[in-house]
């Protein structure tokens, strides 16, 4: 499963950075603590909310994963299918536009569900039951998600929302068990499992 750096390629599965992409020293370390075992990924069917480059989607093949990457209509999905081709994984990870209802998607199905910077952006209350709907019994939601800062510090961001005590609360309504991480006190990486 090895590969080289050629045409800004990543060097292997140990190139996390890569399939990160943006302000990877930031998110890098929430992603490994949500991959854990990597070994566990291996013939599991995976389903990532937002896959924005497809990185994520296809780190999750390389880690042996049967991935659906689902994003918003205006996500063109061809270059995300490019880089599954050029990595070897055309028939194994996939992409497709939806209409952000999660609802529409079958449930029950997959073993994992993978969010990166995107929960911030649901209402916690409705994407909770819904992702938990998505999984398997035993599945886990892998998340990695920018983090409330403290403080009042929030309103510098973008985003003024964020991972903090509510989403956790909410969550743990939902799924067996939540571990949750801060990292940098900037992202937080969650694995919740139903």
């Amino acid at each position: 499963m090895a590969f080289d750096t050629l045409n800004g390629k990543p060097r292997g599965l140990d190139d996390v950075d890569w399939f990160v992409g943006w302000r990877a020293w930031a998110w890098s370390p929430a992603v490994r603590h949500v991959v854990g075992e990597a070994g566990r990924f291996r013939g599991k069917r995976l389903l990532e909310l937002g896959f924005r480059t497809g990185k994520m989607s296809c780190y999750f093949g390389l880690l042996g994963a049967t991935v659906k990457g689902v994003d918003m209509p205006d996500c063109q999905p061809e270059p995300a299918h490019g880089l599954a081709r050029e990595l070897g994984l055309a028939e194994r990870v996939s992409f497709s536009t939806y209409d952000g209802n999660l609802d529409s998607l079958k449930a029950g199905e997959w073993d994992f569900v993978f969010t990166k910077s995107v929960l911030v952006l649901l209402p916690i209350e409705q994407a909770a039951p819904a992702i938990r709907r998505l999984l398997k019994p035993g599945g886990q939601y892998l998340a990695c998600e920018n983090a409330v800062l403290p403080f009042g510090l929030n309103r510098l961001r973008k985003h003024q929302v964020g991972v903090g005590r509510q989403t956790l609360d909410t969550l743990r309504k939902h799924f067996f068990k939540v571990e949750a991480k801060h990292h940098y006190g900037l992202v937080s990486s969650i694995v919740a499992t139903y």
